[in-house]
């Protein structure tokens, strides 16, 4: 589905809708875009699971903070 599709399924521009797919977008946008995708809102970050959101699991997988090591003090 092209981003002008799923922006007109979720009744919102596409500017908007592009713009949050690359930004930070809200949960309840994910929640919208999953609806939309006929998808569970968790699938967006699965990357498990074939076309059900596969650039947002790229997305957390890239924003995952980094483990920090533990401090002996």
């Amino acid at each position: 589905m092209s981003i002008a599709g799923l922006a007109e399924q979720m009744k919102i521009n596409k500017v908007s809708l592009s713009k949050a797919i690359n930004g930070n977008p809200t949960i309840g946008t994910l929640q919208k875009i999953a609806d939309a995708l006929g998808v569970p809102l968790i699938s967006l970050f699965s990357a498990n699971c074939p076309n059900c959101g596969a650039r947002f699991a790229k997305i957390a997988a890239e924003t995952e903070p980094e483990p920090q090591p533990k401090s002996n003090i």
